[in-house]
């Protein structure tokens, strides 16, 4: 299933279960969707109207890999998922 892959990943930032931010590189649309279903991307707020659009698309490109569908999928969850930023680098606090 190589060809079922994007040409660049989607970076999703995560919370851990003990508190701290991860990036999960969500390389393929099999891969977000199962994140998407499993409930690993549930600390996003979706709309329900864009999260079916995303799914539907996401569920063609892996029916059909070619690399126009492939690419429309990973921009529909890149939009999907771009309300989350980056998290702010931890600035070490001076102690006085």
């Amino acid at each position: 299933m190589a060809q079922c892959r994007f040409s660049t990943p989607v970076l999703a930032h995560l919370p851990l279960a003990k508190g701290g931010p991860y990036r999960r590189a969500l390389d393929g649309p099999r891969e977000a969707l199962h994140g998407i279903l499993r409930g690993e991307l549930s600390e996003f707020q979706f709309d329900s109207v864009e999260l079916t659009r995303t799914v539907r698309k996401l569920a063609r490109a892996t029916q059909e890999p070619t690399p126009e569908v492939l690419e429309e999928a990973r921009s529909a969850l890149a939009a999907l998922i771009k309300v989350i930023p980056e998290p702010p680098p931890r600035w070490p606090t001076s102690a006085q």
